[in-house]
């Protein structure tokens, strides 16, 4: 994973995380203030470029997140085979990669809940809490994922510890901002209200789960399994849990995959109906080997697309880097560039090191999206500017409003390299 992960922003939120965590800084977006600790710890180790170094973190706590489905699904079976498979599942499944590459909280948080599991499953409920308080620390979708552990473990006394110790080390923790982390512009009260809807949530999954391709063959398999064993039904109702919970409550934004630690226990689901497969009927060697072939087959045809989906996001990345840089040397000293909020936060950490810069507006903004303050307050920044007669580079297609303003005030705009546009000032 590190081979593959490059030195760049996946985007704006990746570059608020490096500058934030660069600024040493816990008292801004606390909603994620558990990754800006752990980053600040990280990038303090090892000497390399604030992107790559974050990038390379998020690599790291995947790698675990595999090692830890492997003990899980070793501890619920016992089975070598369901341990390696298991394992297998999650290393080709897309979702599990595109969180692991770049500098996000959700492979962090996903390594931590499932150390809470593990923990949990070896009767450690205060390492439990506090594993679990860290994935709720990192990003706060881990309150959706409880039910989920008190099915796993239903003895009162063992819940009561856990969840005890989980609610200390938040409370603590949280105590000196819990005002910026309730009530600010991302904090928990921001998310509510907001939802994807049911179909756009449901179409959301659907399409994750069907990076896996043949690999849901042996997840309904083991499913089925788990379904027709009694001793195993209680695990089957947790799995439900943690599928349902993040499904009602937390698919507020297409971006956020609220369901990964759902999709990694699936991983170890795929490795029990593996085994399943390969031993419900002994005496068949044709079956045996056909089932090791389909899953040979599946894994190799799902990595091959997860592996070409990741490259070329890589190349968009590194290119739209390289893009950057040639821009502002090619740009006149003093001039300001109008893009969507995302590839403006990225592009000032580039070029800048900062991410509001004040030589960039949001092109959202201008038509009103961001609330008539900012429509104002950016409009006579380009005005402005447009007096000024700067030179105006335009990141994305221009936005109608935009063109009829740069048109009227004498710009002429011309298609460059990357799609970017620059707009000159004529007689």
């Amino acid at each position: 994973m590190v081979f593959l992960t490059p030195n760049g922003c996946l985007n704006g939120d990746a570059a608020i995380y490096a500058d934030q965590i660069q600024r040493l800084d816990l008292k801004c977006r606390t909603i994620h203030i558990g990754y800006f600790i752990i980053g600040i710890l990280f990038t303090r180790i090892i000497d390399l470029p604030i992107d790559y170094e974050l990038n390379i973190m998020n690599c790291l706590f995947s790698a675990l997140c595999i090692g830890l489905i492997s003990l899980i699904t070793w501890t619920l079976t016992g089975k070598e085979l369901a341990t390696i498979t298991s394992s297998l599942t999650l290393i080709i499944f897309y979702s599990f990669n595109f969180n692991s590459l770049y500098a996000e909280v959700y492979s962090p948080q996903l390594f931590f809940f499932l150390l809470a599991v593990q923990t949990l499953l070896w009767n450690k409920s205060i390492i439990s809490g506090i594993s679990l308080a860290l994935a709720f620390l990192i990003t706060p979708s881990t309150i959706f994922y409880i039910p989920f552990l008190i099915l796993l473990k239903p003895k009162i006394r063992t819940i009561l510890i856990w969840f005890i110790t989980f609610l200390l080390i938040v409370i603590i923790v949280l105590s000196p901002v819990y005002k910026e982390f309730l009530f600010s512009s991302r904090g928990i009260f921001s998310a509510f209200g907001k939802s994807l809807g049911f179909i756009n949530a449901l179409q959301k999954e659907i399409n994750d789960l069907y990076n896996w391709n043949g690999i849901l063959v042996f997840i309904v398999a083991g499913l089925f399994y788990l379904l027709i064993s009694k001793e195993k039904r209680l695990f089957c109702a947790a799995l439900f849990a943690l599928w349902f919970f993040p499904f009602l409550l937390g698919e507020k934004y297409r971006e956020v995959p609220v369901q990964l630690p759902f999709y990694a226990m699936l991983s170890v689901v795929s490795g029990i109906g593996f085994e399943y497969l390969l031993y419900s009927f002994k005496n068949k060697r044709l079956f045996k080997l056909s089932v090791i072939l389909f899953f040979i087959i599946s894994l190799l045809f799902s990595g091959r697309i997860t592996y070409l989906k990741l490259a070329k996001q890589n190349k968009q990345i590194i290119d739209y880097r390289k893009n950057i840089f040639k821009l502002h040397q090619a740009a006149e000293p003093d001039y300001l560039v109008l893009c969507s909020w995302s590839n403006g936060v990225v592009f000032s950490h580039y070029i800048w090191g900062k991410i509001y810069s004040g030589k960039w507006i949001n092109s959202q903004c201008l038509i009103g999206k961001c609330g008539d303050e900012h429509k104002i307050k950016d409009w006579s920044l380009l005005e402005k500017s447009m007096t000024q007669k700067k030179q105006i580079w335009v990141l994305e297609k221009p936005l109608p409003e935009i063109l009829t303003a740069l048109s009227l005030n004498n710009y002429s705009i011309l298609k460059t390299f990357g799609g970017f546009h620059l707009a000159n000032y004529y007689q």
